[in-house]
């Protein structure tokens, strides 16, 4: 593990433990009402929220000139917040999925393999 300095400082475990102890205490009322899958790690939701709220962010330049899209339009972020919203809603709601949904998990899988320094190999 590198991050040398931060492992040195007390604080910072002090400032991400409460939200994974929050997380879980969360998870598990959500679990026991039976709203929600009981097989969410707390540590990777919490990832998985910062990636839905930070890559477009951190690469908004890079990716409106890829695209030939503003992703800084108000527009833009509206629509692309409700898709995030409806990603992490479906994730954490317990459901049962339609057969249909293994071709998803088929697709999904081979996406994975894609980085995205491959990502125009993948769809070839």
């Amino acid at each position: 593990m590198k991050a040398r300095y931060m492992r040195k400082s007390p604080r910072i475990h002090g400032m991400s433990s409460p939200v994974l102890a929050m997380t879980t205490r969360l998870l598990a009322r959500g679990v026991a009402e039976g709203r929600l899958t009981p097989d969410i790690d707390p540590l990777r939701l919490y990832v998985m929220i910062a990636a839905l709220s930070q890559f477009h962010l951190a690469n908004v330049h890079t990716l409106s000139n890829e695209f030939n899209s503003d992703l800084k339009d108000v527009t833009w972020r509206a629509k692309r917040s409700a898709d995030a919203r409806k990603v992490l809603a479906a994730y954490l709601e317990r459901r049962e999925l339609p057969k249909t949904f293994r071709r998803a998990r088929l697709l999904s899988a081979a996406f994975a393999r894609c980085t995205p320094l491959r990502l125009r190999t993948c769809w070839t």
